[in-house]
């Protein structure tokens, strides 16, 4: 039985050679969460260097959500964040877009991040005290 998800997607800028509306087509047994198909999103309309935000009536999809939330014929607003990189030269978004910050973009950046502050906090415990001065 064909479980597809048939949904509109409503781009914030004209990808590529893309049209700004398209209809867009995948099957969610292949995906676990809404970040998987944002990231799907991404590789069909060709959008690199950017993280991909979706919304239904304004609110947004958190990537980490069940990609279940996802109904047929949902109207998807397509918002991104350019990520911050050396080489500009492929397609992104366009130059007005949100520039991503200081937040881990993967899970690899995340883990990094994580390890980092917890090595941090190591240090911390273990470093002595320094001496308090009363008078």
């Amino acid at each position: 039985r064909d479980m597809k998800v048939r949904v509109r997607l409503v781009f914030e800028y004209a990808p590529s050679e893309y049209a700004r509306k398209s209809w867009f087509l995948f099957d969610p047994s292949e995906y676990r969460t809404v970040g998987d198909v944002a990231r799907l999103i991404g590789r069909r309309f060709d959008i690199r260097n950017s993280v991909l935000e979706l919304y239904v009536d304004g609110f947004l999809l958190p990537v980490n959500e069940s990609v279940g939330i996802v109904r047929d014929n949902d109207c998807i607003s397509v918002q991104c964040r350019k990520l911050q990189l050396l080489d500009s030269t492929s397609n992104s978004c366009d130059d007005d877009a949100p520039v991503e910050g200081s937040a881990p973009s993967t899970r690899a950046e995340a883990a990094s991040h994580k390890e980092r502050k917890r090595a941090r906090t190591a240090a911390m415990k273990l470093a002595p005290a320094s001496p308090s001065h009363s008078p």
